[in-house]
């Protein structure tokens, strides 16, 4: 006598063939199941994320290099900050010191009219770029500092101009 099978085993059976057969393989055992897994896979998926490895190495390298340099820069830039502040402190010393003499020369000069308005003029235009100096101290950036030099020392020449004609009076 021939075994009778039953309709839901047939439909059971078709089930787990269908997915047995809808499985893929793969490398990755997040992903693996039963019968999921394939060695060749997971090679090939340990040497692609060596080399995202590998890569991700040198971008880090190349970085901290980069970052190195930046460094140095900015060490030089510091140093560069540091001497024209000593030059702008010193420049700004003598231009107090040339403004109080050519204030002193006039008097003793009796310097008046067209000449004292002129003076008088020069000595507020200095002394209000020396407070606007003052004021900004800390915000320049290098650049800004090597042209405040420049114009402290062109104002102090001007400065030593008048005081050596009011001299030789």
């Amino acid at each position: 006598m021939r075994a009778m099978t039953h309709p839901a085993t047939h439909a059971t059976m078709l089930a787990l063939c269908a997915c047995l057969s809808a499985c893929q393989t793969t490398g990755d055992p997040r992903q693996g199941g039963l019968f999921g897994w394939s060695e060749a896979q997971a090679r090939q998926r340990q040497e692609a994320l060596g080399n995202e490895d590998a890569q991700a190495r040198q971008r880090l390298q190349a970085e901290q290099a980069r970052g190195a340099e930046l460094r140095g820069r900015q060490t030089g830039l510091d140093q560069e900050a540091a001497r024209l502040q000593a030059q702008i402190d010193t420049l700004a010393d003598e231009n107090l010191r040339l403004g109080r003499d050519l204030q002193q020369l006039m008097a003793r000069r009796g310097v008046a009219g067209t000449e004292l308005a002129r003076l008088q003029q020069l000595l507020r235009t200095n002394e209000q770029a020396r407070l606007a100096r003052q004021a900004t101290a800390m915000q320049r950036p290098v650049s800004e500092m090597s042209m405040q030099a420049d114009t402290l020392n062109g104002q102090n020449q001007q400065l030593q101009r008048e005081v050596a004609m009011l001299l030789q009076r």
